[in-house]
C-alpha cells in the first residue's frame, strides 16, 4: 500500500526545507530516527507530514513551504 503522506524535514527556526522523505508506507514516517536529524547550525528540525496529493501539486519549494505553513 502506498503512503498517503510525504515527510518534509523543516528547520524549526528558519523554515528552510532540508529533506523530503518519500516513504513506502505511512508507518515509516513514525520512525523516531527522524527526530534526531539536525543541520550543521544546531537548529532544531521538525518532520511535517504533507498529504501526497498536495506535495505532487507543489511546483516549487516555495509552493511546498506554503503547504507546510498553512
Amino acid at each position: 500500500m502506498a503512503s498517503r503522506y510525504v515527510g518534509v524535514i523543516v528547520g524549526g527556526d528558519s523554515g528552510e526545507i532540508y529533506a523530503v522523505i518519500n516513504p513506502d508506507t505511512d508507518r515509516q514516517l513514525n520512525n523516531p530516527r527522524f527526530w534526531l536529524l539536525q543541520n550543521s547550525y544546531g537548529e532544531p528540525t521538525k518532520l511535517v507530514k504533507v498529504p501526497r496529493d498536495d506535495y505532487m501539486k507543489a511546483e516549487s519549494l516555495a509552493d511546498l513551504l506554503r503547504q507546510i505553513m498553512r
